[in-house]
């Protein structure tokens, strides 16, 4: 008789039954996702500080960036909607929004869930009051991809933009968080 934590998370090792077995499966599941999550985030977000802390200074001379949250709405019960972007000048005249997102997975597949993520902040910039609103992106597959998906729907006070020169040592740290994601994920 085997003995199995309450918790469907938990499996106490060395201890096997049938139960189990789809509970461990799970776990390890979870802990590889996990891993390259957080490869993959780290590296994203290196990536996101090297284009508030240079990139976005050098698109706009004389402009300094951080990460903000901004009033977008109003919720029902009248408290303020709010959405954290990832620079916002600290005159608050440009909101931009980064996506790190490769394009086609290593299988060629068309990437829906990263293009989604991509619409949905581009509908947290239109809601932004700001001069100029941006969504930054780093892969030119993504962005020709992503380009494609929203043409003629995007207002014209939001721009995608393609960051160019990331440093070399930045793109190989996130083309290996993609490479380990890639082969996590099958």
């Amino acid at each position: 008789m085997s003995v199995v934590a309450e918790c469907s998370d938990v499996v106490l090792p060395g201890l096997h039954s049938q139960g189990s077995i789809g509970r461990t499966t799970g776990t390890l599941k979870a802990a590889n996702e996990s891993r390259w999550a957080m490869a993959t985030s780290k590296a994203q977000l290196k990536v996101e500080k090297w284009i508030r802390e240079q990139w976005l200074p050098g698109q706009y001379p004389g402009k300094l960036f951080e990460s903000r949250f901004l009033t977008i709405g109003t919720k029902s019960d009248g408290s303020p909607a709010t959405h954290q972007f990832d620079a916002v000048s600290v005159d608050g005249e440009v909101v931009a929004s980064v996506k790190a997102s490769s394009g086609r997975t290593r299988s060629g597949r068309y990437p829906s869930a990263k293009v989604s993520n991509a619409i949905a902040e581009l509908y947290y910039l239109s809601c932004a009051s700001a001069k100029e609103m941006r969504l930054v992106l780093v892969d030119p597959e993504f962005c020709e991809i992503v380009k494609k998906k929203v043409d003629g729907i995007v207002p014209d006070k939001v721009e995608i933009l393609l960051a160019e020169g990331i440093p070399p040592e930045l793109e190989s740290e996130l083309a290996e968080a993609r490479k380990v994601q890639s082969d996590e994920m099958g």
